[in-house]
């Protein structure tokens, strides 16, 4: 998710005042019958138990979302640095293997990798180097080396950053390569590749979302051949987190993956991915399946594709009803492929179709061409929050008037989550939550830091707990929630957490949802 805007969702589907996080698309009403086959209307809603997952946080030089031992791994960013000094794209200046490392590199040529860099707290530590024959390496912003040549220490004592970690390489041969690259961290266990205190903080989840780690926003056609690998110079490149290392990760955490698939792929794409996580996800673990990320949301590339290409399939139908008539199409044509992989596997797979809440188009979706046989859930995003801009004062006076509204807050995203629920009861699927929590973002730069000022007073802990304990006592079932790690900024902050490894006493947020998993015994 990216919050792009506001829209008042109709009074009579979650009360007069609630908030969307999303800009949907209008449509006429869906008509409450039920389809051939599907559950009938008046039977009552079954509350499950609740289980808590997680999105995690995008590997960014500017995040702290630290997942792996290697922080070169984590996240490096290349740069081309001209004779003048000036950094430049490296595209077009320097040539890279299939993995992203560069390679026949120029005697002098000079190059940059920003590890960490930006606002937010930078990993401290001790990290043993391996770098390839043929280059000198300088230590640039927060860090400092220790030894020369092919093994070195790096050192970084300065959490609050000033420059980042960068290094600066100077090629001291024709023809050099920069494989291998790495700095792993210093007395951790090297028996797997993440993070442990990363691992510590994912562990308690049933379910780990992958969207950002995927690069599933704005993506542009993904081609088998061209996805990340553990080999790859970084896992946070462009192209994102190999399917490799997220299957590990849920194997090594015990929490089910949820994969989402990219909108547009080469032939065999699907497929591939499917059977490589049939034969090596843990069998005890379900694979959850969703086709891109928000479709239905016109700010990113996939929704407005998808619109474009639903008007010329749907000549005669509004722009919403073209862009979820499209999404049917493919959910349907995604969940054969994964169907056909799992043959005789049924309970490892969790087919999901995801909608906002929004009753009408996920309604429509599912009717769509018999759509709801062909998956296994309907999944919305039933954040709590409130339109900043209908908040009276600025600073403390704002944030107080948002925390005075906690109750009809979180009475709306239940009432929005219920709502939901119904639809899904309708053709006898669950109702899960693919995105969930607070939402309290402005994009204003006053607003926004009121926002962020809201999203790290303590205050919030109470309303979270309250929105969870409704969430189990009215809703029920999974809801994953958003984000792990965020990189707090002028417009909020969605994160749990702002790095790794904050003490839950600075992160009133992730200590309501560890309190709640603690009470449910999760």
């Amino acid at each position: 998710m990216r919050a792009v805007g506001f829209i008042l969702v109709p009074a009579a589907l979650a009360g007069a005042g609630a908030a969307m996080l999303h800009r949907n698309g209008t449509s006429a009403p869906i008509a409450a019958t039920s389809p051939a086959g599907a559950r009938a209307a008046d039977t009552p809603l079954t509350v499950e138990p609740t289980v808590v997952g997680m999105n995690l946080g995008g590997l960014e030089y500017y995040a702290g979302e630290w997942a792996f031992n290697d922080i070169v791994q984590t996240s490096a960013t290349i740069n081309f640095i001209e004779p003048n000094g000036s950094w430049k794209d490296p595209i077009g200046r320097i040539q890279f293997d299939p993995t992203g490392h560069p390679i026949h590199i120029p005697k002098t040529t000079l190059l940059s990798v920003m590890l960490q860099s930006g606002t937010v707290r930078i990993q401290t530590g001790s990290f043993a180097c391996t770098i390839a024959d043929g280059w000198d390496v300088y230590a640039f912003g927060d860090w400092k080396t220790k030894g020369s040549g092919k093994h070195f220490t790096m050192i970084v004592d300065k959490p609050i950053p000033t420059a980042g970690i960068t290094m600066k390489l100077t090629a001291t041969k024709d023809d050099a390569t920069l494989s291998p690259l790495s700095c792993v961290q210093q007395g951790v266990d090297t028996s797997t590749p993440f993070n442990p205190v990363f691992l510590a903080e994912k562990r308690p989840y049933k379910v780990l979302r992958f969207m950002d780690w995927m690069q599933t926003n704005n993506a542009p056609k993904r081609i088998w051949a061209e996805r990340p690998t553990p080999a790859s110079f970084t896992q946070g490149g462009p192209n994102g987190v190999s399917m490799e290392y997220m299957v590990a990760l849920a194997n090594t955490t015990q929490s089910d993956p949820w994969f989402n698939m990219p909108f547009d792929v080469d032939p065999g794409y699907y497929e591939k991915f499917a059977t490589y996580v049939r034969d090596h996800l843990d069998p005890k673990l379900k694979a959850y399946v969703e086709f891109s990320n928000e479709v239905w949301n016109d700010a990113f590339q996939q929704g407005k594709t998808a619109t474009e290409r639903g008007r010329e399939l749907y000549p005669n139908v509004d722009p919403a009803m073209a862009n979820d008539f499209y999404y049917a199409d493919r959910v349907r044509d995604v969940m054969s492929v994964w169907t056909r992989v799992f043959s005789g596997q049924p309970k490892r797979l969790v087919r999901v179709l995801a909608n906002q809440t929004w009753p009408e188009r996920a309604d429509r979706a599912l009717a769509h061409k018999d759509t709801w046989r062909s998956v296994d859930a309907l999944a919305v995003a039933p954040y709590f929050s409130t339109d900043p801009y209908t908040l009276p004062g600025t600073g403390a006076v704002r944030v107080n008037a948002l925390f005075a509204r906690a109750p009809e807050i979180v009475g709306n995203a239940i009432n929005q989550a219920v709502a939901a629920k119904k639809v899904a009861h309708k053709y006898n699927l669950p109702m899960v939550a693919y995105e969930a929590g607070p939402g309290f973002v402005g994009y204003q730069k006053e607003i926004g830091e009121d926002m962020l000022a809201a999203n790290r007073d303590p205050r919030i802990y109470d309303m979270y707990m309250t929105y969870l304990k409704r969430w189990q006592k009215e809703v029920g079932g999974l809801i994953v929630l958003f984000t792990s790690v965020g990189t707090p900024g002028p417009g909020g902050q969605y994160g749990h957490r702002e790095y790794t490894g904050q003490p839950l006493s600075d992160a009133p947020k992730a200590r309501a949802v560890n309190d709640f998993m603690a009470q449910l015994k999760q």
